[in-house]
């Protein structure tokens, strides 16, 4: 919730400087309306790292969240736009399989009411799934880049 609010927080600015430079600008101001989306996405990736690192007590800030992700902000931009699509497609495999079970159930009662709860939780649980499953690799691969700048050897990573 707090990274979705962060994502807001960047991507307003950078919508309101889009919509400023388009009428200035032309097709480049068109161009930096339609990278906005883009550019916050990255920037929100960037921050990432400190959720899963919250999740296992390291006590990482935003700042060494930064850090760690320089050069690879972009790929974990992809990645999450990639993440994207596929909990699109999950969510709507979802429907679809509730669509088919609502053609088995009758329209009243309280097994209507479960299959209609069923919808947004599930979606909730493809899209936290995959997303953690993101940011968590990310993770993971942010720290060995860090581990092997800090001249540690396989073992010593094993054990911190």
């Amino acid at each position: 919730m707090i990274l979705g609010l962060l994502g807001v927080l960047i991507l307003l600015p950078l919508v309101m400087l889009g919509g400023v430079l388009v009428p200035l600008l032309g097709p480049i101001g068109v161009f930096a309306l339609v990278a906005a989306p883009f550019v916050a996405l990255m920037l929100v990736q960037r921050l990432s790292l400190v959720l899963p690192a919250a999740a296992i007590d390291d006590k990482m800030t935003l700042k060494e969240s930064w850090a760690l992700t320089r050069g690879i902000g972009w790929a974990l931009a992809v990645a999450a736009l990639a993440v994207t699509l596929l909990a699109g497609l999950g969510v709507w495999i979802w429907s679809l399989v509730l669509m088919l079970l609502g053609a088995l159930i009758s329209d009243m009662g309280a097994l209507a009411q479960l299959r209609s709860a069923l919808f947004p939780m599930g979606a909730m649980v493809i899209v936290t799934w995959l997303f953690a499953n993101l940011h968590t690799t990310a993770y993971a691969l942010a720290r060995e880049r860090y581990a092997e700048e800090a001249g540690l050897k396989t073992a010593e990573l094993a054990e911190a």
